[in-house]
């Protein structure tokens, strides 16, 4: 495959926030229902790993979930809200507190999905399911698909630091069953303080695992901020996202208003997300936060597309002054390391 063909699988973030994007798109405009055409899924609240990185880890999301039993959507309320969007043509199954192939239906809803033509990307651990499924996945998913394998480590021991509840050889014997696959398959490799030296000979050791049945590798750092950290939850609050939070507050309106402008968020064109409660929010990085939030929100179960879009223009008007923004928006911290003299003097 050319570098051409395997650059337009690279991840969509990055080249919404292009130039080339940005002048295509106007941002200052509200969205429109019609604009909705890729919607990412939180299909379940269950998982069968202990990731300590992961929105499970967060305190706060352990006594959410602790509180409820385990959800799965409702695969015809589901199917039945996803036709309504009359543009949609890309279906994320992900998840910010799942893994996307326990649910139950979860083979059910991909057939459902190729038949209504829809456009999928799977991130997935592996670990789950038999290679008879695998098998059977890889038949459903075409060459305008793509799935990630959330692989993380060459070894046993260096995959569990990271993916605890694991195995590694399960994983690579799902993989290669999965392989004869027409999609686009992704290996992903996250880079923490524990495996960095040992980063790039890690990649060549899964890839012959593998036997090189991929199509590319997902090199993933685990923030913008302070690119390679460690795997205790607390960690990932530390960076220097309080120091770039006291800036953006202490800034004049015009400031502000500069910021806002310039900062082009991939989710108010057409990117919305579903979580496991069948509630819809603006996308996976503010997962944590509007899960903890008890305030009303439009599902799939009450769906009106006039309440659906005044809620989510309104939370677009304080993009991008929330902290989840700041942290997970690679613009944002750019914008706010520059010298104010360079970035606002017009």
């Amino acid at each position: 495959m050319s570098n051409q063909d395997t650059n337009k699988f690279t991840s969509y973030q990055g080249y919404i926030r292009s130039k080339q994007y940005c002048k295509m798109n106007d941002f200052t405009k509200p969205m429109e229902f019609n604009d909705i055409y890729q919607i990412e899924i939180e299909l379940l609240n269950v998982c069968n790993l202990s990731c300590p990185l992961c929105a499970r880890a967060n305190p706060e999301v352990i006594n959410f979930l602790s509180s409820h039993k385990a959800v799965h959507l409702d695969f015809e309320v589901l199917t039945t809200t996803l036709l309504k969007f009359p543009s949609l043509k890309k279906v994320h199954l992900v998840g910010g507190i799942c893994e996307p192939t326990l649910y139950k239906e979860f083979i059910p809803l991909l057939e459902w999905l190729k038949e209504h033509n829809f456009v999928i990307m799977i991130s997935t651990n592996a670990s789950t399911l038999n290679e008879e499924k695998w098998k059977q996945i890889g038949n459903i998913l075409q060459e305008e698909d793509e799935i990630r394998f959330a692989i993380d480590g060459s070894t046993q021991q260096s995959y569990e630091v990271y993916r605890k509840g694991g195995n590694l050889q399960k994983i690579i014997s799902n993989f290669l069953a999965f392989s004869h696959s027409k999609a686009f398959k992704v290996l992903q490799m996250i880079k923490f303080k524990h495996n960095k030296e040992q980063y790039e000979e890690e990649i060549k050791t899964i890839s012959k695992f593998c036997n090189n049945k991929f199509d590319y590798i997902y090199r993933l750092t685990t923030g913008s901020a302070k690119p390679e950290i460690g795997l205790e939850y607390p960690d990932q609050k530390k960076s220097k996202i309080d120091v770039y939070k006291k800036i953006f507050q202490q800034a004049s309106n015009k400031i502000r208003q500069t910021l806002a402008k310039d900062i082009y968020c991939y989710s108010k064109v057409g990117f919305i997300y579903i979580n496991h409660l069948g509630q819809f929010i603006t996308c996976c990085d503010r997962y944590e936060e509007f899960l903890l939030d008890p305030k009303p929100k439009p599902t799939i179960y009450n769906f009106d597309k006039d309440e659906l879009m005044d809620y989510l223009n309104n939370i677009y008007e304080d993009i991008p002054n929330t902290e989840t923004c700041i942290k997970y928006c690679h613009k944002m911290v750019q914008l706010l390391q520059e010298p104010d003299d360079k970035i606002y003097r017009n």
